[in-house]
């Protein structure tokens, strides 16, 4: 509650708090600030919106309508939107996939993005060296075969007569380099896989960096994960139909007055403000889905909720895809362990988290698995 000046400080006994106790303390810091306004200033990006925040410490004390109504707040605040705009698409004649693809989801990342929300900024100058960058082309960090198996077996969904597999948001994400080939961007970036292996590069940091600028940036915040927090939280007030929307059809009027996409009983006899997209601010939305697997939105048979034999059955269900949803979507953005931390300890199962981490290690997946096994181990030791 004081800040550390001195190594000294440093050095004293301080107490520990698990997130139980610390996030209604924050919670109480960050309430009287929600509605402040920050300065629109060429690097606003910098700021972290209260109710971005708030929503996230709601969401890890499961308290889901506060979350939910932190989040859609922000949402109609600042004209948040899953915009078509960012969407990459297979091109199609004659009802046969052609060779061709439109690929702009990957600019959805990019420096100066309307999708970023906050993000780190780092320079170059100054003897301040950003090397993210640098890890990916020298190959230190790299994208699993788990994370591009998992992009591979998507669906892409043209109509009921064509579809495909493979989710395009893999494009940006990972580049798949052969070895001995070259790779170079419209940014000037270039990679040269000298190695006696196929590798799959970490793009995403690649395109997050232009190096004809001397700005460099982390994402930290967008809008997608804002769109799939919000799903989180409202399929946990047993709403799993409306948090598929916000995957698959887009939060906006039309969607939400379908009963076949939102059925009157999620409703309610007064609808909930958290779920009130009305605005036509709202009217562009698309499914986070749909930026990467066709028009989803249409379909009735591949992605939907599976049959479960009651309510609390398919908000698990339908947790399980929102996660999987996250990890598409916004794969290597730092937000994949605490995700799976957060559903392990909602569930009361380590597995939760042990198996899926596990799964990328071939070779020592099941020493892994027994280690993660226990909680404590998620952690950073003192």
């Amino acid at each position: 509650t004081e800040p550390i000046l001195t190594v000294k400080q440093s050095q004293k006994q301080y107490p520990v708090y698990t997130m139980e106790e610390l996030a209604p303390v924050l919670i109480a810091d960050l309430e009287p600030w929600k509605d402040e306004e920050y300065p629109e200033i060429e690097m606003n990006g910098c700021f972290y919106p209260i109710r971005f925040l708030l929503g996230d410490l709601h969401l890890w004390l499961g308290e889901y309508e506060q979350a939910a109504t932190e989040y859609h707040d922000l949402m109609y605040d600042k004209k948040y939107t899953v915009s078509s705009y960012y969407r990459s698409y297979r091109k199609v004649l004659n009802n046969a996939f052609t060779q061709s693809f439109v690929h702009d989801w990957n600019y959805s990342f990019s420096l100066g993005s309307s999708e970023c929300i906050t993000f780190i900024p780092a320079s170059n100058q100054y003897e301040r060296h950003f090397t993210l960058d640098s890890l990916v082309l020298d190959y230190k960090i790299a994208a699993s075969q788990l994370a591009v198996d998992n992009w591979n077996a998507q669906v892409y969904y043209y109509s009921s007569t064509l579809d495909t597999l493979g989710d395009l948001r893999i494009d940006g994400s990972v580049l798949a380099l052969k070895k001995g080939y070259s790779f170079s961007d419209t940014y000037g970036n270039n990679i040269t896989n000298n190695s006696s292996t196929d590798r799959n590069y970490l793009y995403k940091f690649i395109e997050m960096n232009n190096p004809s600028v001397d700005t460099r940036q982390v994402m930290t915040y967008r809008i997608a994960l804002l769109y799939l927090r919000y799903a989180e939280a409202v399929n946990r007030l047993g709403k799993p139909n409306l948090a598929m929307a916000a995957i698959k059809n887009g939060l906006n009027r039309i969607n939400l007055s379908s009963a076949k996409i939102v059925p009157a009983s999620e409703k309610g006899a007064t609808l909930p403000a958290y779920m009130n997209f009305n605005d036509i601010r709202f009217d562009g939305n698309i499914g986070v889905r749909a930026r990467g697997c066709g028009n989803v939105g249409s379909d009735t048979t591949k992605y939907i909720i599976p049959k479960c034999k009651d309510l609390p059955d398919s908000i698990v269900a339908v947790e399980d895809m929102i996660i999987n949803e996250t990890a598409l979507e916004t794969a290597f953005e730092g937000n994949r362990f605490q995700d799976l931390m957060r559903i392990a300890i909602r569930r009361n199962d380590n597995s939760f988290l042990a198996d899926k981490v596990a799964a990328k290690h071939k070779t020592n997946a099941t020493a892994i698995k027994s280690k993660l096994m226990t909680r404590s181990n998620w952690y950073l030791p003192n």
